[in-house]
């Protein structure tokens, strides 16, 4: 008889494990990533069929775990704690899925034979008892580990973690106190990214519905046929609420020129009109334009404008495109993601300051347009971050 181990690897590349004889090697692997292992991208549509099918049913698979997990760690605690979150994130970040066969008499103990391994594929498992469990055999939904100080989380990756100490150094030096409690963003080892093109095409439509969005807001008409003229990506690549937006200031415009925007209209707008920072940071990641990331400035509008245009002119807007260092865009997402859950416990608490200036220099107050913009970087992070779900639909929590 024999028991079946899963481990759940955040890293993109596959990290054969070499065990005690060939029994010890994993009897089937699925993964998300591109064969390629240099590149940070999905399964391409155009792979090879099966992989295509096995990248389907493991993220049906994930969906099922993650819910599986969760339940779990709600009903053994009795609320939703840190410790579940955390192993809700990493099921989240999975790329690749190992399937171990061991002895019937293979205990969570046992689990030790893969500690090496699993630091290097940032692992944790899903034993035969029904458990979710790091490489010390550690049940990690086990509600008294919440309790611990610190508590036992799910790993992550030294890239992840000394990114995490120099940032959050950094701003701790300036006043912003982080909790020790938030985890890093993923590292360069781990990423998955939507594709430049993706990238550009999004942040294109966000500067149509952006423009938009502005004229609404001035009380201006909006010329939707010169629109449509010098914008060949957005018009077929909005969300159901930024189609459902479009679909309503153009049905209002006035052939006199006057157009009758609602209350309604210009609440949409305003928000809409958000959607410049998120388009910039998209277009800084794909080469596009130049951002101060140490800086929380609205975007400027006449480079970004000029930058897309120039791009979506070209016979092959991939030409135009270059993804930036892997390190410089975990950089900027670790910065956004800190400076974020900064911004919301300042909303929520109103005491972030004031705790931050606890062992720093001086606290720092977020003021309400700089909390705009880290939300919108955070949105496109976590959009180009995560695939198959819709611009407006991201999880943005902190």
């Amino acid at each position: 008889m024999s028991i079946f181990v899963n481990a759940y690897s955040t890293i993109r590349q596959e990290v054969p494990f070499h065990g005690s004889g060939s029994s010890g090697e994993a009897i089937a692997l699925r993964t998300l990533a591109d064969l390629d292992a240099d590149k940070p991208f999905p399964v391409r549509p155009d792979a090879d069929p099966h992989l295509i099918s096995e990248a389907a049913e493991l993220k049906n698979h994930l969906n099922g775990f993650y819910n599986y997990a969760v339940e779990q760690g709600v009903e053994r605690a009795g609320e939703y704690t840190t410790v579940t979150h955390a192993v809700g994130q990493h099921i989240c970040h999975v790329c690749c899925n190992y399937a171990f066969e061991r002895p019937d008499g293979f205990s969570p103990e046992d689990l030790r034979e893969f500690a090496p391994w699993a630091a290097q594929t940032n692992s944790i498992f899903f034993f035969p008892d029904g458990t979710v469990r790091n490489a010390d055999g550690v049940d990690l939904l086990d509600p008294a580990l919440a309790d611990r100080t610190p508590p036992v989380l799910p790993p992550v990756t030294a890239e992840s973690f000394n990114r995490m100490q120099r940032i959050r150094g950094e701003l701790w030096n300036n006043g912003i106190r982080i909790s020790p409690l938030l985890p890093p963003v993923r590292s360069e080892k781990e990423i998955l990214l939507r594709t430049p093109e993706e990238m550009f095409t999004r942040a294109t439509t966000l500067a149509v519905v952006g423009t938009v969005a502005g004229f609404v807001l001035e009380d201006r008409p909006v010329d939707f046929v010169e629109l449509r003229g010098g914008s060949r990506f957005a018009f077929d690549s909005f969300t159901e609420t930024e189609q459902e937006f479009i679909a309503r200031i153009e049905s209002v415009q006035d052939a006199a020129g006057a157009p009758r925007y609602t209350e309604a209209d210009k609440q949409a707008a305003f928000q809409l009109h958000w959607g410049f920072i998120a388009a910039e940071l998209l277009a800084w990641a794909v080469g596009l334009v130049e951002i101060d990331t140490a800086q929380l400035y609205p975007a400027d509008l006449s480079v970004l404008r000029g930058a897309l245009r120039a791009a979506g002119r070209q016979d092959n807007v991939a030409d135009a495109l270059r993804l930036r260092d892997l390190s410089e865009i975990c950089d900027l997402f670790e910065r956004t993601f800190s400076l974020r859950w900064y911004a919301v416990e300042q909303d929520v608490s109103g005491n972030a300051s004031a705790d931050g200036a606890d062992g720093a220099n001086q606290a720092v107050h977020i003021e309400p347009v700089e909390s705009s913009i880290l939300l919108e970087r955070h949105r496109a992070f976590a959009w180009m971050t995560v695939q198959d779900v819709p611009f407006d639909q991201v999880d943005l929590s902190t």
